[in-house]
């Protein structure tokens, strides 16, 4: 695929709508996985 077809690609509602999804769904796990490291450094603060 080309540079201009997969700038196209990018382009349509879909795939902007797939993405916008796919970084809230990122951003949810980046969440978890900070709570889960702040939890394990409390817990060897104890």
């Amino acid at each position: 695929m080309t540079h201009t077809e997969d700038v196209k690609r990018a382009a349509t509602p879909t795939t902007i709508d797939y993405l916008n999804a796919r970084i809230e769904a990122l951003e949810g796990r980046v969440e978890y996985l900070e709570a889960i490291i702040e939890v394990e450094i409390l817990n060897k603060e104890q």
